[in-house]
């Protein structure tokens, strides 16, 4: 892989476009008033920006927040509207 130093602080190196991430199926579109789900606290940043754009998207108000049950710490989303 080609590399070419262009100051002390990056270097600008060529290769392969990597393929796109594909994304996770969360049930936003399948939820009802009242509905929750829980997804592991390694995903709470992803779910909270799904939850935002599916709220724009559809029109909807969702509640994201971080639950700790039987000593697990899990992220919730509720549908409240």
């Amino acid at each position: 892989m080609p590399t070419k130093t262009v100051t002390p602080y990056y270097t600008l190196r060529k290769g392969p476009v990597p393929k796109p991430v594909k994304r996770l199926p969360f049930p936003f579109r399948t939820m009802e008033v009242g509905h929750y789900f829980d997804v592991p606290r390694a995903l709470d940043h992803t779910v909270r920006v799904r939850a935002s754009e599916q709220g724009k998207k559809y029109g909807r108000q969702y509640s994201v927040r971080r639950v700790i049950e039987k000593g697990e710490e899990r992220t919730r989303v509720h549908r409240i509207a």
